[in-house]
């Protein structure tokens, strides 16, 4: 099941963002307790985000936190974007022991790295 989930999500990154995306390494970051991966969309449109959340972080109740944390880390902050993007950020395991505030922290730093956000 897991395999269809994830060519259903390659394709439909695939229809809304270009014939043939491109991925290069310069467009994957990682800080602290987070790994983000992104691709530019149009101007025009809205910033997406997508997240990920592994068995290996823990049982369903951590690994529920951890999305909460990283939606409302966006939130937070998707105003300040200087270009839409699709984003995935994909939690590592030391998110377990970070606060909301470090989330928060740790996804300003990628993004400020990954020029997608005014320094």
């Amino acid at each position: 099941t897991s395999c269809w989930r994830r060519s259903r999500i390659t394709s439909t990154i695939s229809a809304s963002v270009s014939p043939s995306p491109t991925i290069s390494p310069d467009l994957v970051g990682t800080a602290g307790c987070l790994v983000l991966n992104w691709i530019e969309l149009p101007e025009g449109s809205g910033s997406k985000l997508g997240v990920i959340t592994t068995k290996a972080l823990g049982g369903a109740v951590v690994r529920n936190l951890a999305r909460r944390r990283m939606r409302e880390a966006f939130r937070g902050m998707q105003h300040e974007l200087v270009r839409p993007a699709w984003l995935v950020l994909i939690a590592r395991g030391s998110i377990r022991k970070s606060s909301a505030d470090q989330v928060c922290s740790d996804l300003r730093g990628i993004l400020k790295r990954a020029r997608l956000v005014v320094a």
